[in-house]
C-alpha cells in the first residue's frame, strides 16, 4: 500500500472510470478501515485490482497498491502529488514533520536530514541496535511466551530513543512510550472531537507533552555534541548556512519518534507469521546465516552477504 497522497490534477486524456470498493454512500466502511485496513485494502485489490476507490467520512480515498504505485508516488511522480493535504487528517495528532511536507520545505529539509542517516553513521548505530536486540532477546528467552508485535515494538521502540534522541538523553522511555501509543490511536479516531476522554483528545495532549519533553532535549543537547541522529540534525546546516529551528527540530523528533518504530515492528510481526507459515524458508535463513558468519558474532560486513534475508 503506497503512502497517503493527493493527486495535484491536471489536464489529461480521458481515462476509464476508477472502480469503488464497497461501503455505505458517504460513510464507506470505517469500522473496518480502521480496524482492518489491510485486509479492506486486499479485498479490493482481488476483486478491483491494484487501482480502485473508496470513501471514509464523505473522504474520497483512491488506493494504489503495489510496487509500481510505490514507484509512482514516492520518486517519479513524487512532485505532482502532495502528502501533505494526502496525511492531511493526521498531521493535527502528528504534527509537521518531513513525511508531511512538500515541495521546497521537503526538498530543504531532506537535504538537512539525510546527513543524519549516512553510511558513517551506520556502524554505531548496527552497534547499538545490536546491543539492545541481545538484551530484549535474553529477556524474552526468560519469559518464554508474549505477543509478538508488543515484543518488536518494545524492541523497535528503544532502538529508536537511542539512535534518534540520544542514549543519555533523560526521558522517561515509558511514559515517551506510551504518549506515542496515545498518538497511534487519537490518529485513527473517528468523530475527530476535541474532547480530553476520547482517544482523539488524549492524543492531542499527548502530542503538546511530547513536544515539552522533546524541546526540552533539543535545548539541552545544543550545547553537547553528538553522533546520533538528532546531534547530526541539530549540526545541519543548509546551503545558506541555515540551521533547523528549535520548531523545525522538535516537529522532525515527533515523527521520528513516531514513525521510526511502528512499521519496523510491523514488518517484523509480519516476517515472523511469514516465517511460521513458511518453514522451508525459515530453514533457509538459518542456512544463510550459518554460512556467513559460521560461530563468529554478527558484524555490519555480514549484512551484505545475507541475500535471502
Amino acid at each position: 500500500m503506497t503512502a497517503p497522497a493527493t493527486l495535484r490534477a491536471e489536464p489529461g486524456p480521458t481515462a476509464r472510470p476508477i472502480p469503488r470498493h464497497r461501503g455505505i454512500p458517504w460513510i464507506g466502511a470505517p469500522r473496518e478501515i480502521l480496524s482492518h485496513p489491510g485486509r479492506y485494502l486486499l479485498e479490493g485489490y482481488r476483486r478491483l485490482g491494484p487501482v480502485f476507490r473508496f470513501q471514509i467520512f464523505g473522504m474520497e480515498m483512491v488506493a494504489l497498491i503495489g510496487p509500481d504505485a510505490n514507484r509512482l508516488v514516492m520518486t517519479t511522480h513524487r512532485e505532482k502529488l502532495s502528502h501533505a493535504e494526502g496525511y492531511r487528517i493526521v498531521r493535527d495528532v502528528l504534527g509537521d514533520g518531513l513525511l508531511f511536507q512538500d515541495g521546497e520545505t521537503h526538498r530543504r529539509n531532506r537535504a538537512l536530514m539525510m546527513p543524519a542517516f549516512h553510511q558513517q553513521g551506520v556502524q554505531r548505530y548496527f552497534d547499538v541496535m545490536l546491543e539492545v536486540t541481545r538484551a530484549h532477546l535474553e529477556r524474552w528467552a526468560s519469559e518464554r511466551h508474549g505477543l509478538a508485535l508488543e515484543r518488536f515494538r518494545d524492541l523497535t521502540f528503544e532502538i529508536m530513543a537511542r539512535l534518534v534522541l540520544g542514549v543519555d538523553a533523560g526521558l522517561d522511555l515509558a511514559r515517551l512510550r506510551q504518549l506515542n501509543d496515545e498518538l497511534a490511536r487519537g490518529a485513527i479516531f473517528f468523530p475527530r472531537v476535541d474532547v480530553p476522554f476520547t482517544p482523539y483528545g488524549k492524543a492531542l495532549r499527548a502530542l503538546d507533552e511530547l513536544k515539552r519533553q522533546l524541546r526540552g532535549v533539543v535545548r539541552a543537547r545544543r550545547d553537547t555534541p553528538s553522533t546520533d541522529a538528532l546531534g547530526r540534525l541539530i549540526a545541519a546546516r543548509d546551503e545558506s548556512g541555515a540551521a533547523l529551528s528549535e520548531d523545525e527540530l522538535v516537529e522532525q523528533c515527533v515523527i521520528l519518534t513516531f514513525a521510526g518504530h511502528e512499521t519496523t515492528a510491523s514488518m517484523l510481526a509480519s516476517l515472523a507469521l511469514a516465517l511460521r507459515d513458511h518453514p522451508p524458508w525459515e530453514a533457509r535463513l538459518r542456512d544463510e546465516q550459518h554460512r556467513v558468519r559460521g560461530e563468529a558474532p554478527l558484524a555490519l560486513a555480514h549484512l551484505d552477504e545475507l541475500d535471502l534475508l
